[in-house]
């Protein structure tokens, strides 16, 4: 069909440039970037099903409000950040709630590609207000890209590691995409190196 009503090599160019034209600008109106969330973003999974809408909160708190299927049901979360990396708070029905202090809040983290390594001491801090010292480390593993739906996200590997005094330590992988930002996808990993599937979380599309 193209070819009937462009068979004039003087309209080819001009035509084949607008169309040219309005893809580029449909790719850009249609993958997010930082400053879209003052307004939302939304990050889905297709399955098993997850919604996570983040918004960035005038005081500079990052919330994210998720929804997914666990065990049948659907579940409701709420989870803050004081930086995209740095979780603060988290409330969910399967777990006890708790916030997180952090010494360093988040002061310098947006230099660790340079650094190459970030780490803070802080609390886990109970709802009954009881304290447990905890540090988290971050270490840059390198530059990449990735794509959710039809976005591509240039960012960041980073391994973190949170040592909770006396309780546990855990050790995930993720990908955070600073001109978006947010984290694109994370896996965490058991003692023996290996992935746990219900505990990691990746994307299929972003609105």
């Amino acid at each position: 069909m193209m070819g009937h009503w462009l068979g004039s090599k003087s309209f080819v160019k001009p035509v084949l440039t607008l169309i040219a034209g309005f893809g580029l600008a449909g790719t850009a109106l249609a993958c997010p970037d930082k400053g879209d969330l003052k307004e939302g973003v939304t990050l889905i999974r297709t399955e098993p099903y997850l919604s996570a809408y983040f918004i960035m909160g005038s005081n500079g708190i990052l919330t994210e409000d998720r929804s997914q299927i666990r065990n049948g049901d659907t579940v409701y979360s709420k989870l803050e950040y004081i930086h995209p990396l740095l979780r603060i708070s988290h409330e969910d029905p399967d777990i006890p709630y708790f916030d997180v202090e952090y010494d360093r809040a988040g002061a310098g983290l947006d230099q660790l590609p340079k650094d190459k390594h970030w780490s803070t001491a802080g609390n886990l801090v109970s709802q009954e207000g009881l304290k447990q010292p905890l540090t988290v480390d971050f270490h840059y593993l390198g530059h990449g890209s990735e794509t959710v739906g039809e976005c591509v996200y240039e960012g960041w590997y980073i391994e973190e590691v949170v040592d909770i005094y006396r309780l546990s330590s855990s050790r995930s992988r993720k990908f955070y995409a600073p001109d978006l930002g947010l984290v694109l996808w994370r896996a965490r990993y058991d003692s023996g190196g290996q992935p746990i599937p219900r505990m990691s979380i990746s994307y299929d599309s972003i609105e």
